[in-house]
């Protein structure tokens, strides 16, 4: 069975059981566009703090990364908001931080990846390891306390602030960041959000289709 079935049977169960609640049906996400392979979602949510609740079924284990709305041509075009083999900050199957970033946002945008094809910026020392254990210094250049990592230290806008913080959202890409690329999530007002896609100036294999 495709995602999109599953998402569309998802999303009939929810209704059924609001209507069964007197309550109108609960669609807070839904489908908008394409971009290629990439499926572009829409919301009205904006709030900061409050993601849409009804996304896509994902037969995979979600990456999310936020990133600024004016970098969306970027994002669908190469797959990401940053210069390809930079690593970045992402966060495994919770949205809710993502969707907060970049900070001082009012317009959300986030890219969501197939985990699967991202790899961790760091490596550390495996418990017991000698002082003969080496990382491959080529790979992971610099330190961040007992980490070795692919963020330079003096680049401090992409650097992480600590090691927790590269422990959570630390990671890069080996391949094609749009190789990995599968759904984008928009919030704002839909006739806005429609507009932006709208205008857009895209590649013939990337150019939009609304649904």
């Amino acid at each position: 069975m495709s995602s999109s079935s599953i998402d569309d049977d998802l999303r009939r169960l929810r209704a059924a059981r609001r209507e069964r609640r007197g309550l109108p049906p609960d669609d807070d996400i839904v489908r908008i566009a394409t971009s290629g392979s990439t499926q572009i979602w829409h919301t009205e949510q904006t709030s900061s703090s409050e993601p849409p609740r009804d996304v896509p079924y994902c037969d995979f284990t979600p990456l999310f990364r936020g990133f600024a709305i004016a970098q969306l041509a970027d994002v669908l075009t190469s797959g990401i908001d940053t210069p390809r083999g930079v690593p970045f900050f992402a966060r495994v199957v919770d949205l809710s931080k993502p969707w907060e970033f970049p900070l001082g946002r009012t317009e959300p945008a986030v890219a969501v990846y197939d985990s699967a094809l991202a790899v961790r910026s760091f490596v550390r020392a495996p418990e017991g390891a000698g002082d003969s254990w080496r990382p491959d210094l080529q790979r992971y250049p610099h330190r961040n306390g007992d980490l070795c990592t692919m963020f330079d230290m003096n680049a401090p806008l992409h650097f992480p602030g600590s090691v927790t913080d590269e422990e959570l959202y630390g990671f890069a890409f080996d391949g094609d960041p749009r190789d990995a690329l599968v759904h984008v999530y928009l919030g704002g007002r839909r006739d806005e959000v429609l507009a932006r896609l709208q205008d857009l100036d895209l590649p013939p294999r990337f150019r939009i289709a609304l649904d």
